[in-house]
Formats: C-alpha cells, structure tokens, sequence
C-alpha cells in the first residue's frame, strides 16, 4: 500500500510539475499578446498618417516624371 501511495504521488509531483511549466509558458504568452495588442491602436492611428505621406510621395514623383517626359519630348523635338 506504502509504494503504491508513493508512486501515486511521484507521479502527482511529475504531473505538477509539467502543469507548472505549462502554465508559466501560457502566462509568457499572454503577456507577449497584450503587448502586441497594446501596439495596434497606434498602429491604426499612424496608417493613415503614413497612406498621406505615400500619396504625397506619389503625386511628387508622378509630376516629376510628366515633367520629365516633357523635357524629354522637347529634347526629341529639337534633334529633329
């Protein structure tokens, strides 16, 4: 009776024991997700900050490339 209350309670302390390590791998992870999730709102607030800029970016280097391709024709125009 002796051994088999001791090798119950070996397993118990193994079992305990994988519990712990389980339960301290969940708790790393839940505090990397509310970080992540603490990042979004600003995230959210800077896209659209950042979609303006690409756009200004955008229209700067479009009417760069128009004038580009006019100077580009008058130079065509005068090897003619």
């Amino acid at each position: 009776m002796k051994k088999k209350l001791e090798s119950d309670f070996n397993s118990l302390e193994i079992a305990l024991a994988h519990a712990t390590k389980a339960n301290a791998e969940a708790q790393k992870n839940i505090k990397k997700y509310q970080i992540h999730l603490k990042a979004i709102p600003q995230a959210l607030e800077e896209e659209p900050r950042a979609r303006d800029d690409v756009r200004d970016q955008y229209a700067m280097t479009e009417s760069r490339c128009t004038a580009m391709h006019g100077a580009l024709e008058e130079s065509r125009q005068l090897l003619e």
